[in-house]
């Protein structure tokens, strides 16, 4: 394999590597593919700075090649009176005009894959946007669903999203009834839950459901769940036990 070949190999290969992400992929996917990319595109960088350098080289040699050709027949020109010399002439022409016609080809060839290397930065760059966005979509919490239960006196507290890489740290806050807090489990039946037993005390509960301790949207408190994994930090809150969907979440990237 030429070196030229080479190349042609390597780009056809990193090419076949882009990842394509689509709205079925899951998150872990997404995150992998992330990791590729970046990989990837680092690869890619790399070798177009080591073929911008290359082509600078060759430019640079072929402009000096063809001066000192140049000097070369002028010092020639006519001083040629014998046959010897005018076959030593021939063959030192005939290898100037050889190593020129390599150095041309290497130019062409160095263009035409520096060329195939920049467009294929362009489509990784293009790849890491679309798995980004779909990242956005797939990759952090979205608003808590809050499910009221009559019959069972409580609420359940839901981030959709669930992956057990991330952790899910859930609190609740109700100042004007603090004792009703104390039916708040965490994590609860699963780690992207919680659950709030509200029930009155007169049936045995810890709540209260006296004027201005009760309204609209039921208990007057706050859930609060923090979520995290490696890459952001998430705060999702709902307001109030009845049935609903909370605000956006509001995240941080680490």
């Amino acid at each position: 394999m030429t070196f030229w070949e080479g190349i042609d190999h390597a780009i056809a290969y990193d090419e076949s590597r882009i990842p394509e992400p689509n709205a079925d992929t899951e998150c872990r996917q997404l995150e992998s593919m992330q990791a590729k990319a970046a990989t990837l595109l680092l690869e890619e960088l790399s070798l177009g700075n080591d073929l911008q350098k290359l082509k600078d080289d060759i430019s640079t040699r072929l402009t000096s090649g063809l001066a000192t050709f140049q000097q070369d027949m002028a010092g020639l020109s006519g001083a040629i009176n014998r046959i010897n010399d005018v076959t030593m002439a021939r063959n030192h022409i005939e290898g100037w005009n050889s190593a020129l016609a390599d150095l041309r080809a290497d130019l062409g060839l160095s263009t035409r894959y520096l060329d195939q290397n920049q467009a294929l930065v362009a489509n990784i760059r293009h790849a890491r946007d679309l798995i980004e966005g779909f990242m956005t979509l797939k990759c952090r919490p979205k608003p808590i669903q809050a499910v009221f239960t009559q019959a069972l006196y409580h609420t359940v507290y839901t981030v959709p999203v669930y992956d057990p890489d991330w952790s899910y740290d859930w609190s609740v806050s109700i100042p004007k009834d603090p004792r009703c807090a104390s039916g708040f489990k965490e994590n609860t039946p699963f780690l992207n839950k919680a659950t709030w037993y509200h029930a009155d005390v007169d049936i045995g509960g810890p709540c209260l459901h006296l004027a201005g301790d009760y309204g609209a949207r039921g208990h007057p408190g706050t859930v609060t769940v923090i979520v995290s994994s490696s890459k952001f930090v998430c705060t999702l809150t709902y307001y109030g036990t009845i049935t609903g969907e909370g605000g956006a979440p509001s995240c941080k990237v680490k």
